[in-house]
């Protein structure tokens, strides 16, 4: 029961590069990652960050060259913008949600806002455990120290946290009590990081006022203070917070928060609920599953309010789905054979991302025509013929002597609504156009690049109302909802 803590060196470790994070070094990393077509290329990376002046050349001795992204690349690993090349063999995979911004479909306070809320530990990420953390551990149970990994430590005490909606909580709920609504360094290493989960925020919150107006104290944890140091810096990225940037002694809450104080709040209350977080389980997949669950676009958790729209200096043009031409009259539909952007390993981790193609990438390609890809890719692998028409079509199938069309959308919580209003449109005009005369009818699907809860009301509107295949993303891999029989066959 908080305030107890297991043992004494219970911290929120952290990325030590949390000061150079910006927008301009996010997209900075990611762009050069797509000159890599996929592959780990150190030099022409570093070539393109020390060029651009956007990071320091950290030139080593043993190595005798340059090697900013052996350094820097943890920042995109650490928020679930790559795969770390620790698990993927120094194969360079960007996750959904650093595709999406790449898109501009996401804005960068969004983003950092977005993946700083969803950051838990455990998390399969942090899974190293140092020389000092495990003596820490055996000095205070006096016993050795026999975890397989970090990650598995923290689970084995119960600890599941999302740490910055604790701190925005813990700061709203001062806000409310008429506290400052600030709190220190040292309040943070003494108080806050004994919290082990977002329940035990409201006996935080008793214990920092106790603090402040009598002569209660608790003792600081010392291996905490860096750790918070780095929060801080991360915070500031964010419209959440703000604190003296120079020092970082204390963190508060924005106007913004204030103003949008109902809004974040239910984004909070929603990420505290336990199925929201992902779930440490000691299996050989541990890494990639995180990956798979902190880099996907989830649509069960909204987004900040209000923000500016997405920024227009984005890596690439947007969704080449949003730029296809209507068709406002009768039009031919010339259908061609699809050719799959790469071919997929059946042994391997089977996702979305390692078939992304980066090459294309830079001509416009992205994560659309990767969920286009998954798909046909899919349908080829059960037999089916597969077409598509860049003007109109994502894809029409043929199979078992049925007819099947999906219209595939890249959607953010911001916009799911809109493209699911427009898909709907267009698959039904495209199966129009192209059975005019005809008794036939194309099986019409909606596939989106996103996780949609199925408790949400669009999952039975698609499927039920409309009597249309809902094809989504979960966890990187294709998940179909569908009343058809046929159809569960062709994409499951």
């Amino acid at each position: 029961m908080y305030p107890n803590i297991p043992f004494s060196g219970l911290s929120w470790p952290l990325t030590q590069h949390a000061g150079v994070i910006s927008e301009e070094i996010i997209r900075g990393l990611i762009s050069a990652c797509m000159l890599c077509n996929g592959q780990s290329d150190a030099e022409t990376i570093n070539r393109y960050l020390v060029d651009n002046n956007l990071l320091t050349a950290n030139f080593r001795e043993d190595s005798q060259r340059v090697d900013a992204w052996r350094d820097y690349q943890q920042i995109l690993s650490e928020f679930g913008l790559i795969y770390s090349t620790n698990i993927t063999r120094n194969e360079i995979i960007l996750t959904p949600i650093a595709i999406a911004f790449a898109d501009g479909e996401i804005s960068y306070s969004e983003l950092i806002t977005l993946q700083a809320l969803r950051y838990q530990y455990p998390n399969g990420h942090k899974t190293q455990s140092s020389p000092s953390l495990k003596r820490s551990y055996e000095d205070s149970f006096h016993r050795s120290y026999d975890f397989n990994t970090f990650a598995e430590m923290q689970a084995s005490m119960g600890i599941l946290i999302r740490p910055v909606v604790a701190i925005w909580q813990t700061l709203y709920g001062l806000y409310l009590q008429g506290e400052d609504a600030r709190i220190t360094i040292d309040e943070m290493q003494t108080y806050l990081v004994r919290c082990l989960k977002n329940s035990d925020v409201s006996l935080c919150i008793e214990c920092i006022i106790n603090a402040r107006h009598t002569s209660f104290r608790l003792e600081p944890l010392h291996r905490a203070r860096r750790n918070m140091q780095d929060w801080i810096k991360i915070l500031n990225q964010t419209p959440l917070f703000y604190s003296d940037s120079n020092r970082n002694s204390f963190i508060a809450l924005s106007q913004y928060s204030i103003d949008h104080a109902e809004e974040v709040n239910a984004i909070c209350d929603h990420l505290c609920k336990p199925e929201s977080f992902w779930v440490f389980t000691n299996s050989r997949d541990l890494k990639f599953s995180w990956f798979d669950f902190y880099g996907n676009i989830d649509l069960g958790t909204k987004w900040i309010p209000d923000q500016e729209m997405p920024s227009s200096n984005h890596i690439e043009d947007n969704d080449i789905s949003t730029q296809r031409d209507p068709i406002d009259e009768p039009r031919d539909i010339v259908l061609h054979p699809f050719k799959p952007l790469r071919e997929i390993d059946n042994n391997n981790h089977k996702q979305i991302v390692s078939i992304y193609d980066y090459k294309k990438s830079r001509e416009g390609y992205k994560l659309h025509d990767n969920m286009v890809n998954i798909i046909a890719n899919r349908c080829v692998d059960k037999g089916a013929d597969v077409y598509y028409d860049s003007k109109t079509v994502d894809l029409f199938v043929k199979f078992k002597d049925s007819e099947f069309i999906v219209e595939v959308k890249s959607i953010t919580p911001s916009n799911f609504i809109a493209r699911l209003r427009t898909a709907i449109g267009q698959v039904n005009q495209y199966d129009y156009f192209m059975h005019q005369g005809s008794d036939i009818r194309g099986r019409l699907g909606l596939a989106f690049t996103a996780t949609i809860p199925k408790s949400d009301w669009t999952v039975p509107f698609i499927t039920n109302h409309l009597n249309m295949d809902l094809l989504y993303l979960e966890s990187n891999a294709l998940s179909i909802i569908s009343n058809n029989a046929l159809s569960r066959e062709l994409y499951g």
